[in-house]
């Protein structure tokens, strides 16, 4: 378990998040982190809790770029990646891996997202565009 919320924490995600691989909950929401969730976040193939919301709060920034695919990610339960300026399409294969009775929700609401959510998001109950 990381949980860091509220923190003001700043600048990027740093590199060593990614190399916590038996890490389980990793909970950064609310602070002012900037810059893109790398793809290597799916080497968290423990995780199940993701919580990277409302980096936007104390600067209007936030976390940017493209919405992940955490197609490997066979374990998670939550992700809220809310209150970003995440950009782009959800990938067609946005947790691909996932069990769909084991997740509790998805939240990506108040992002920049744009086009068509892809099918396979249909397979979950709680999903926050």
């Amino acid at each position: 378990l990381l949980s860091c919320e509220g923190n003001y924490m700043s600048g990027t995600l740093p590199d060593t998040l990614w190399s916590l691989t038996k890490i389980h909950t990793l909970r950064l929401g609310k602070n002012t982190f900037t810059g893109g969730i790398p793809e290597s976040i799916s080497q968290l193939s423990d995780l199940s809790v993701l919580d990277l919301s409302h980096q936007t709060e104390n600067n209007g920034h936030g976390l940017s770029g493209p919405v992940p695919a955490f197609e490997t990610m066979t374990k998670i339960t939550e992700i809220d990646l809310s209150s970003n300026v995440l950009t782009g399409e959800i990938p067609p294969n946005f947790l691909q891996a996932a069990t769909p009775d084991v997740i509790d929700y998805i939240d990506l609401s108040s992002n920049k997202i744009s086009g068509v959510a892809p099918s396979l998001l249909a397979r979950f109950d709680d999903v926050k565009l």
